[in-house]
């Protein structure tokens, strides 16, 4: 979606978490930021679990993880695939389908061939535990499936490449925002079907690895973690913007 469509509605949501913050404390101030959480696909497994929280340790080249006393309120979430070269860590890519993978990939200078068994990541769907309770129940990934228009047609794959790509488009707003702590035990799921025997590494690895990604858009607060519960322990309300 274009920027200048969604801007008026996320400063909406803005002045809400400001207010919504500042009855807390008001040296606390929400900043727009972002979390980004990856993993390395591994042949025949299905399930992987994404932890946004620094401190456990889930951290990899491109991680922005949360920090243990901070805050952020999640309004747009995405999945995708990634593509990393391990001779040049650093200049991965993200792709919102296989054959946007594969196109991005072959800019990079790979030759790698990309199983198609990678598509099923989209065949799935994403949960999110807070504690024991499950604050995101099976958001099917089959939403963050999209194609994109190619640069120019023919037969050769390699000038196939997205044009109208961007983090922005491929990120799915939620009608709430949905609050992670520092101090929380937060993590997200992802389950999608495969075989025992289904390959997701290209066979030439480790010249190419291949991954997913969850990023988050959202408002960071500092130190906001500290002021989510009141002095009963109960969760302050985040959720559900005016």
């Amino acid at each position: 979606m274009n920027n200048q469509i969604i801007a008026p509605f996320l400063r909406k949501r803005w002045e809400y978490a400001n207010k919504k913050v500042k009855a807390l404390n008001e040296t606390l101030f929400p900043q727009s930021s972002y979390i980004r959480i990856d993993q390395t696909l591994s042949n025949g497994v299905g399930t992987y679990v994404f932890d946004p929280m620094r401190q456990n340790g889930q951290q990899g080249t491109y991680g922005q993880l949360l920090n243990r006393n901070d805050l952020f309120l999640m309004y747009g979430i995405g999945l995708q695939l990634s593509y990393e070269l391990t001779a040049n860590p650093g200049a991965g890519v993200l792709a919102s389908s296989l054959s946007d993978l594969v196109a991005k990939a072959k800019v990079l200078g790979s030759t790698d061939t990309i199983p198609v068994g990678v598509q099923s990541v989209f065949n799935g769907a994403l949960t999110l535990q807070t504690g024991t309770t499950q604050t995101l129940a099976a958001l099917e990934t089959k939403i963050f499936d999209i194609s994109h228009q190619a640069a120019n047609s023919g037969s050769d794959s390699a000038a196939v490449v997205s044009i109208d790509s961007s983090i922005a488009d491929e990120i799915f707003y939620t009608p709430e925002m949905i609050a992670f702590a520092g101090t929380k035990e937060q993590s997200f799921q992802l389950k999608f079907p495969c075989a025992n025997t289904t390959v997701f590494q290209p066979d030439s690895s480790p010249k190419g690895v291949v991954g997913v990604s969850i990023f988050m858009l959202g408002f960071l607060v500092k130190n906001g973690a500290l002021e989510l519960e009141n002095y009963k322990g109960d969760v302050n309300d985040f959720l559900a913007p005016e």
